[in-house]
């Protein structure tokens, strides 16, 4: 198994990046590396950034099939 980290934005006040994110799975897919899950902690933890509800939708369009904890 491999972890695929995405970093988060500072001057957007630690928010998550879509083009951050496009970037880091193409380079992982690119490397041969299954990506199969997704794990977005909203809000944020420790900065308590939630995420645009944009954002949330381009997530699970763009991702297939979607499985939400709570």
């Amino acid at each position: 198994m491999n972890q695929v980290p995405y970093y988060l934005d500072e001057e957007s006040q630690w928010g998550l990046e879509i083009t951050e994110l496009k970037q880091q799975l193409h380079t992982a897919r690119s490397a041969g590396i299954n990506v199969r899950a997704l794990v977005v902690i909203n809000p944020g933890n420790p900065t308590g950034q939630v995420l645009m509800l944009s954002t949330l939708y381009y997530l699970c369009e763009c991702n297939g099939p979607l499985s939400v904890s709570k």
